[in-house]
């Protein structure tokens, strides 16, 4: 998964394995993988594990249903699920690739949204807008979050260092002088 991809759609394939349709911006590939693994794998590739990523944004945003998940931190990649993630027919979006979404007029027990990707394409799906523009907030929250938590560590690199100081130690001059390997951790020998 890159920076070009738009969309996930869980597909059969022609004996009825599981895969995925993915739309990117300029082409549309089949992956003989299921859309959740896919997002599994991709947050793999980016260092961190699906489950740590949701684990994040419980933590950022205590979103515990359905929650955006971010794929790549550096460059700001973010897909949503549009139902359950262990649904077989969940559609997983990427946040930055939505560009408007609009309801589709129609009878009244058959709601519809109509998407409009970054490249104009668009895509009916079937759920109400009013649905669809909460997963969008949620994706714009967490990827304002996560911008405003760069920002914050670019203006103050020793944050970080101070949430966890327990002590001020001495500087020495060998590790060995004040750290001692006792059955599998370390601990200080002295503040010197």
């Amino acid at each position: 998964m890159n920076t070009h991809t738009m969309a996930l759609f869980p597909s059969l394939g022609e004996f009825g394995h599981r895969q995925t349709v993915v739309l990117e911006e300029e082409r549309i590939i089949v992956v003989r993988e299921k859309p959740l693994d896919i997002i599994k794998h991709s947050c793999e590739f980016f260092s961190a594990s699906y489950e740590g990523r949701k684990k994040g944004t419980k933590r950022l945003m205590k979103i515990t249903h359905m929650p955006p998940i971010v794929i790549s931190n550096s460059q700001m990649i973010i897909f949503f699920p549009l139902s359950s993630p262990e649904n077989a027919d969940c559609i997983w979006l990427a946040h930055n690739h939505v560009k408007d979404w609009d309801k589709i007029k129609g009878s009244h027990k058959n709601h519809k949204t109509l998407v409009i990707f970054s490249n104009l394409q668009t895509y009916p799906l079937s759920m109400q807008s009013s649905t669809f523009d909460l997963k969008v907030c949620r994706g714009s929250r967490l990827k304002h979050i996560m911008e405003e938590s760069e920002e914050q560590a670019a203006h103050h690199p020793d944050h970080f260092s101070k949430v966890y100081e327990i002590g001020l130690y001495a500087e020495p001059k060998h590790l060995e002088e004040i750290l001692l390997k006792e059955d599998g951790f370390y601990k200080l020998i002295s503040s010197l």
